[in-house]
């Protein structure tokens, strides 16, 4: 079946990295990622891309979970940083494969979730929590998101 012309399509915008200078991540721990993102596009949507590893063991429960921390959501007011009593704006979960060999980077992905947005451009930070999997995250891990949108076929 062909697509048609002005049929609803994905765009996707530029993979940003916004992860610097990691830190392991004990079990049930949050973690910074280190570099702001900024919606310039004022893009509604975005998927996530991670690379990690786990010491010791491969976890066999749990998930990574992706929350947003907004700047200058009034004026030059921001949210409170993410924590265990402030979860800010939860963007999703990255599935972990229990299967992976320990020390091994692989990738997970987070297909699709709404870009929080108080208002034009916003600027926000990522944090991650390593849920309940019962292992540290190693240093490499890294994360991108990649904004998106849609529209029609030309």
């Amino acid at each position: 079946m062909a697509i048609g012309t002005n049929a609803g399509a994905w765009f996707y915008g530029t993979q940003t990295a916004v992860s610097s200078s990691q830190t392991t991540v004990a079990d049930n721990a949050y973690q910074a990622c280190g570099v702001d993102f900024t919606n310039t596009a004022n893009a509604p949507f975005a998927s996530a891309v991670m690379e990690i590893a786990f010491d010791t063991t491969a976890p066999t429960v749990g998930n990574v979970l992706l929350f947003a921390m907004l700047h200058n959501v009034q004026s030059t007011n921001d949210m409170d940083a993410v924590g265990a009593t402030n979860q800010n704006v939860l963007c999703g979960a990255f599935p972990i494969i229990a299967s992976k060999t320990i020390d091994t980077l692989y990738y997970t992905v987070i297909p699709h979730f709404e870009l929080p947005a108080a208002g034009d451009g916003q600027l926000m930070r990522f944090y991650i929590l390593n849920n309940a999997t019962g292992q540290t995250i190693q240093t490499a891990w890294q994360l991108w998101i990649t904004q998106k949108t849609m529209g029609p076929t030309a």
